[in-house]
């Protein structure tokens, strides 16, 4: 067997001293080793780690982000409803005098202004309660009375994602002073009861879900555990004139079982009605949007290809070039995909 010896380099002394002839000096220079190529990840690997990231920054805009968009919303909703405000006014210092709408509200536009001092909110109203509209401001419930006007107004409000206006609605104590605004004017509701509910969908029959839990006191004002309800008892018309306001009951985005409810009773006589738009079974606020599905595999198509780009370039390319080119499309399909991904969750969330 043999052994391999490094090479030998020669080299000679020429410097001139008591012995004249050259002096060969010899030096080791090592051999250096090269690096065994590295191993690359594989597919799957690549594949599971990119999943990983994106459930992490779904959750990063959802809860970082989010409340940011819903505050953009917010101020664009109040400036234009200030402007419907100050014309209904004008308006009815005319001899003609306000002019009753004779269509309902469109989804999504605004309706009122909402404002609980005992929690510090003061939200704007839109109409509808889909996933989509209430990330913008808590939303009415349609088919319900109108704000300020006979009868059982409903609204539905976040309580965690998107700002979560109504996470504080459980601290709500009965006597408590709700204002809401209108294009109508301003109506005054005293807060009457607060509890939790468990919410069946599936009532055993009709005249169970025709009851009012809150019908003139018929019921103790202290929470009952574990109290289930119907949504047609929620929603449904009522023998007074009140403000039903509902939230989830639980932090859990994923959760739609459980409401807090807090009923506030109108002060004073309530203005003419206006019409409402019909309410559908989806239309409660603890189900998600089913037609969230098609958006949302697009939107994980796209997220694909900007990761499988991503990655192409960060190989085959300077870091440099890589970053410029590949984080801006990741980010902007990132916020894509959490906020279409949002639509799937209760619009209580």
């Amino acid at each position: 067997m043999s052994i391999a010896t490094p090479p030998v380099r020669v080299e000679h002394d020429l410097s001139i001293g008591a012995a004249s002839s050259p002096r060969p000096v010899v030096t080791m220079t090592p051999v250096e080793e090269s690096e065994p190529p590295r191993k690359r990840p594989g597919i799957a690997r690549i594949a599971a780690s990119w999943v990983c990231i994106a459930v992490a920054s779904i959750i990063l805009v959802l809860v970082g982000l989010s409340p940011l968009f819903h505050q953009r919303d917010q101020s664009q909703l109040f400036a234009d409803y200030q402007v419907t405000l100050q014309n209904a006014s004008k308006q009815a210092q005319t001899v003609a005098g306000l002019k009753t709408p004779t269509t309902a509200s469109e989804p999504g536009t605004a309706v009122a202004i909402l404002e609980i001092g005992g929690v510090h909110l003061q939200e704007v109203v839109v109409e509808g309660v889909a996933p989509s509209i209430t990330r913008q401001g808590p939303g009415h419930v349609p088919g319900t009375a109108g704000l300020g006007q006979p009868g059982n107004s409903v609204i539905v409000g976040r309580r965690a994602l998107y700002g979560g206006p109504f996470h504080a609605v459980g601290d709500l104590h009965e006597g408590d002073t709700v204002f809401v605004a209108t294009a109508q004017g301003q109506s005054v509701y005293k807060i009457s009861a607060v509890r939790d509910h468990t919410i069946d969908d599936t009532p055993a029959t009709v005249a169970d879900a025709a009851v009012d839990p809150y019908a003139n006191d018929s019921r103790p004002k202290e929470p009952m555990a574990d109290e289930v309800v119907t949504s047609e008892a929620l929603f449904g018309p009522t023998a007074d004139d009140r403000l039903t306001i509902v939230t989830s009951a639980e932090g859990n985005p994923l959760s739609g079982g459980r409401a807090t409810v807090a009923v506030a009773k109108l002060q004073g006589k309530p203005f003419p009605p206006t019409p409402q738009g019909g309410r559908i079974a989806s239309d409660n606020g603890w189900t998600g949007d089913a037609t969230a599905w098609a958006p949302l595999v697009l939107a994980l198509m796209a997220y694909a290809a900007a990761a499988v780009s991503a990655v192409i370039l960060f190989r085959r390319s300077s870091l440099r070039v890589a970053y410029l080119l590949a984080v801006p499309p990741l980010i902007a399909f990132t916020v894509v995909l959490a906020e279409t991904a949002s639509r799937l969750l209760p619009g209580w969330a």
